[in-house]
């Protein structure tokens, strides 16, 4: 049920882009660093890198979360304060990259092309705490044994759309179910999110807040972070 202080009813829309998705389905819902193509199976996943147009090159990222990084990442220590810091410390969302299970069952049932295209250099990416959608979502891969793959909902290079309204019409058409929460949270920013491997802490996109989050692991502990030139 729904209220003016909570306009929407995330676990019945999680329920509704989860049976999509678990039906073979593409859904696209928001996240704080915008909105979100996904799915879970290799023909909607072919069938986004089609309508997205993008290069096979490119690599999937997943809606995660920490029970799904605990579950499923390897990190030590540093990596562990670091990923604490921008998350939870200044509550920011991060594209969280870390060695990961290979071995783990979730990996081990994704069909042979998309694991390949997944796993980059045994190191897997996963979107965190980018909003309510995006944490039930991994949650619900995660019980179910499922990685909820996909990435941004617009055509390759023509930038993140953070109001449903924008997304272009092929893209929108593609979808099975379109769950529209308004004007994603960073949209000012501008950018999508920020993307870091935390075990090596070289950046692989500066995005979303990136000053802030690169401020804060030097003030608080002491850590450059690796800015390609």
């Amino acid at each position: 049920m729904t209220s003016p202080s909570h306009p929407f009813d995330y676990e019945a829309d999680a329920q509704r882009a989860w049976d999509t998705i678990y039906g073979g389905g593409i859904t696209i819902f928001s996240s704080h660093v915008g909105y979100a193509m996904c799915s879970a199976t290799k023909n909607a996943i072919d069938k986004i890198f089609k309508v997205k147009r993008r290069t096979p090159q490119k690599f999937h990222a997943m809606s995660g979360s920490m029970n799904l990084h605990n579950e499923i990442h390897i990190v030590d220590q540093r990596a562990k304060d670091v990923l604490a810091l921008i998350t939870e410390g200044f509550d920011l969302p991060l594209g969280t990259i870390a060695p990961v299970k290979l071995d783990h069952p979730i990996l081990k049932g994704l069909p042979d092309h998309v694991r390949e295209q997944t796993v980059k250099d045994g190191t897997l990416a996963m979107l965190m705490n980018a909003g309510v959608m995006n944490e039930l979502m991994a949650q619900k891969g995660l019980d179910h044994g499922r990685l909820i793959l996909g990435s941004s909902a617009n055509i390759s290079q023509q930038g993140t759309k953070f109001r449903a309204e924008d997304i272009e019409p092929d893209i929108r058409e593609a979808a099975d179910i379109i769950i529209d929460h308004g004007t994603a949270r960073w949209e000012s920013d501008g950018r999508s999110s920020t993307m870091i491997n935390i075990a090596t802490l070289e950046v692989v996109r500066a995005g979303t807040a990136f000053n802030v989050i690169r401020d804060a692991i030097k003030r608080h502990l002491n850590l450059d972070l690796i800015v390609p030139a």
